[in-house]
């Protein structure tokens, strides 16, 4: 599944030329995705159109554990997703990595399950969740992963959680109530 890209490196100082593995994308269904540690899948793209997506626990076998950075991202020049109102995240999944969910206006549903343990920075920033339950597996917020969710009215963070990035709930207007453990430092 893998294959040798040339990714040249070059370190002015040491004069030293590097070549590096990358793994290939390969599509199943709606999501494009990758292999990574030999036996676990990482969606890297959403290519479908439906407003309610669910993502599958395993792809050829191998259990999905992450979401890719930008993975949903919609940028204001691309129309993207636009309209997905839910996910549905496998309980295999460990880590949503930076921008996965970033921009989805009019995400107003995720699960985060257990067994989860990261949401990168932007993660889900700027979508229109209401609330959410966060998992007792997870330990790090990402900076402004839940920023500018101006429909979130309500958090409580796990004990689990040992660090919070910085501005986590930025603009968040509607934001009234959070709840943050001691074990934060």
């Amino acid at each position: 599944m893998f294959t040798l890209t040339a990714v040249m490196l070059l370190v002015a100082s040491a004069g030293i030329v590097a070549m590096t593995p990358t793994a290939t994308a390969a599509q199943s269904g709606d999501f494009t995705y990758t292999v990574i540690n030999g036996n676990e899948v990482e969606i890297t793209d959403y290519t479908g159109s439906s407003l309610s997506v669910t993502i599958p626990g395993t792809i050829d076998g191998k259990p999905v554990t992450s979401i890719g950075e930008r993975a949903f991202f919609v940028s204001s020049y691309d129309d993207g997703w636009d309209g997905i109102t839910s996910i549905t995240l496998p309980d295999s999944i460990r880590i949503i990595k930076d921008y996965a969910f970033y921009s989805l206006d009019d995400l107003r549903s995720i699960n985060i399950p257990d067994g989860v343990i990261s949401i990168g920075a932007y993660g889900l920033a700027d979508t229109a969740i209401t609330s959410v339950t966060l998992p007792d597996s997870l330990t790090h917020l990402g900076d402004r992963s839940f920023s500018n969710c101006d429909s979130l009215t309500s958090i409580v963070i796990p004990d689990s959680v040992t660090s919070i990035g910085n501005d986590v709930f930025r603009s968040c207007d509607s934001l009234t109530s959070i709840v943050i453990p001691d074990s934060v430092t």
